[in-house]
């Protein structure tokens, strides 16, 4: 259960997304007295007997063994009418419900030291766990939607799509165009182009002379 410390008496708000709840807290030991009891070994008005509890059979002897060693306080939790729920009850009910949990906050100094310790007073449930639809992947009959594109419907589809969404370009021969031309870095180059460009970038790394298109101007190869 998740609680947020803060100072004495202090009220806040939580969600208990776990089941691992205790029907009592055991404390021992706290005022200085043995086992948690008082220096006169009496106990306190606030103590709970729980010789008498209905444990199942398999816990019985473990019960008998904190009740004269530990302190048992009951964990007092109400649901949203302010009724109080029975120990039995208080796992199920806690799991996924939005509580307000009110605890005290102890501080213990111990020379260079300080270690705290909190004692949970009430839990007041404020809304119960909401319940939601169940995955229909656990189901029995689980969901299944196979691929109806094979990979060259898929390539298709792309063509399809780029072919719709690309910029038209104006050209000369096609006169102008009601759409206005694309900065330069969205144009796509001609194929020939980039071919030459591959051409020269690979002669530049083996140190060659650099390619170029063979010319010819007044009856002269260039």
């Amino acid at each position: 259960m998740a609680v947020a410390l803060g100072t004495e008496s202090a009220v806040t708000t939580a969600a208990v997304t776990t089941a691992a709840v205790t029907t009592a807290a055991a404390t021992g030991n706290e005022d200085g007295g043995e086992g948690g009891r008082e220096g006169s070994g009496r106990r306190r008005d606030t103590d709970v007997d729980i010789r008498s509890w209905p444990v199942p059979t398999e816990c019985r002897d473990d019960l008998e063994k904190i009740v004269d060693t530990h302190v048992i306080r009951p964990f007092l939790v109400f649901d949203v009418d302010g009724s109080a729920i029975a120990p039995m009850d208080i796992a199920s009910k806690l799991k996924g419900a939005l509580v307000e949990c009110s605890f005290s906050l102890i501080h213990h100094a111990f020379e260079r030291d300080d270690s705290f310790s909190g004692l949970i007073q009430q839990v007041v449930i404020l809304r119960p766990a909401q319940i939601k639809p169940p995955s229909p992947y656990k189901s029995a009959t689980k969901p299944y939607h196979p691929v109806s594109l094979t990979p060259q419907e898929v390539y298709a589809e792309e063509q399809r799509a780029v072919k719709a969404f690309a910029l038209p370009i104006s050209s000369p021969a096609a006169g102008p165009s009601n759409f206005p031309t694309p900065p330069s870095k969205f144009l796509v180059p001609h194929c020939d182009d980039i071919l030459m460009e591959k051409i020269n970038r690979t002669t530049r790394k083996s140190g060659t002379r650099r390619f170029q298109p063979e010319t010819r101007e007044n009856g002269r190869r260039s």
